[in-house]
């Protein structure tokens, strides 16, 4: 289209030309100046002239259609896994044994109907059972787990990946070196290791000392706890704001501290620190640049999100039930006791739940 104005544009200059005589120095230079001239204008029009025909017969009305459905699913890799399961299920024992099937390489599926595992028991292919798992502990699972029902793990036992259509409960010290996932509650005792994401429907309960990366739940919650939670630094030249009720957008490149008995209707936003003391209520989102503590009991109704680390004291609620919100952290997020999250939290670093 463009090439084929521009030359519609030079040969409606041109034509007029050669009605003149070019062997005239003057006249071959009026019409040198003609052609330079159009084709300026042609250089000029051009580029633009798509878009003026487009916002005079506009064609593009619609917005692009994009499918919602490619984004970040959290239950991924325990839905891809629960797939290639059930599309295999034909050639599992009715009730026990060994198969073999062709995944991306040919495997082998231990398959149960109930599996009943005894203490320091040690299984190297995967593992599918028909109704439920539970082992003792220190069990040993070096590939997938699935069950149809629920798997109730042992103190110390080891997955490499385990997901579950009902409950799963990790014992003690228990270590999960990819993904956990369950339909129904996910609790994690003290000291799980819950490599790098965990998922459950229904709920997610952690005690102190568990380790993760990534958490979804429509309700994430941490063991109440008396352990003392470390305190925040100072903050100089801190905007603060004093015990008040007040609405609107808090923007500063300074670190900022939120008063014990503030109530802010907006939300925070800095390029340095955010401090929120005891019993804090902010009805908006937080993010800085830095660091952000959250004070124990305190409340905020939108999503938390660091460049730094995050640390929320015991007691504190991020989000409300029936929706989804996220906390965030680049570097660390710590979490004190009885603090419930609604939605999801990630750091490319270390989460913890802090020991008792």
């Amino acid at each position: 289209m463009k090439p084929f104005l521009a030359a519609l544009l030079l040969t409606a200059a041109a034509s007029p030309a050669l009605a003149y005589n070019l062997s005239d120095p003057e006249t071959a230079a009026t019409v040198l100046t003609l052609l330079t001239g159009a084709a300026w204008l042609a250089l000029l029009v051009v580029p633009f002239g798509p878009g003026i025909i487009e916002l005079l017969y506009p064609q593009d009305k619609l917005p692009l259609n994009i499918n919602w459905n490619f984004v970040k699913d959290p239950f991924y890799f325990f839905k891809s896994f629960r797939a290639l399961m059930l599309a295999k299920a034909y050639y599992f024992a009715k009730d026990s044994g060994t198969v073999q099937i062709q995944l991306s390489r040919p495997e082998d599926v231990d398959v149960f109907r109930r599996l009943q595992g005894a203490d320091d028991s040690y299984y190297g292919n995967i593992v599918y059972a028909k109704e439920a798992i539970a082992c003792g502990k220190n069990c040993v699972f070096c590939k997938e787990v699935y069950s149809l029902g629920d798997i109730d793990a042992g103190p110390s036992a080891v997955f490499r990946a385990v997901g579950a259509e009902g409950a799963l409960r990790l014992g003690a010290g228990s270590e999960v070196t990819r993904w956990a996932a369950a339909e129904g509650p996910l609790l994690a005792e003290e000291g799980v290791s819950l490599g790098v994401s965990a998922a459950s429907h229904k709920s997610l309960a952690l005690a102190a000392g568990c380790l993760f990366h990534s958490l979804y739940a429509p309700e994430i919650s941490t063991a109440p706890s008396n352990a003392a939670f470390p305190q925040a630094g100072e903050l100089p030249r801190a905007t603060e704001l004093p015990a008040c009720r007040t609405s609107g957008m808090l923007i500063t490149r300074a670190p900022v501290r939120l008063r014990s008995g503030t109530e802010l209707s907006g939300s925070v936003k800095s390029h340095s620190s955010v401090l929120l003391e005891a019993g804090a209520k902010v009805f908006g989102g937080i993010f800085a640049e830095g660091d952000i503590f959250i004070g124990r009991d305190c409340r905020v109704a939108g999503n938390v999100f660091a460049q730094g680390s995050v640390f929320i004291d015991h007691g504190v609620e991020i989000g409300a039930g029936g929706g989804i919100k996220s906390v965030i952290a680049k570097r660390r997020i710590l979490l004190g006791g009885g603090v419930k999250v609604f939605g999801h939290i990630s750091t490319q670093g270390r989460g913890e739940v802090l020991k008792a």
